[in-house]
């Protein structure tokens, strides 16, 4: 399944620093392949990694606002608690699937089961 972690970037003109969160996906998912080519405005920077629970796929849009998650929903909700902790607290965080039928807000000390609770 897909799944988008985003903010509204009109709240604020704070954005994930792409080499910041390079040097944060090495230290969560040592083994994680990593590639830092901008492919599209969709993909400024991509990662693949093995969860507890299979594969997945996450990539960065060019601006900073949304992080894109191919995965199951416990991989995804544990990936948007983890991106959680790198986004400043000010700053609203949205989990949702990638048609839009459920969402939720990424709370400071939130853990990925609460979260995926909330997205049933």
């Amino acid at each position: 399944m897909s799944f988008l972690v985003l903010f509204n970037p009109a709240g604020t003109n704070w954005r994930v620093d792409r080499l910041g969160l390079i040097r944060e996906v090495a230290i969560e998912w040592p083994g994680a392949s990593v590639d830092t080519e901008s492919r599209s405005e969709a993909s400024a920077m991509a990662w693949e990694f093995e969860d507890k629970d299979g594969p997945v796929e996450a990539s960065l849009n060019s601006d900073g606002t949304c992080l894109h998650i191919d995965g199951q929903i416990s991989s995804a909700t544990r990936a948007a608690v983890w991106f959680r902790r790198l986004i400043p607290s000010n700053v609203d965080l949205i989990f949702c699937d990638s048609a839009y039928n459920s969402n939720s807000h990424v709370l400071l000390g939130m853990d990925a089961s609460e979260l995926e609770s909330r997205m049933q």
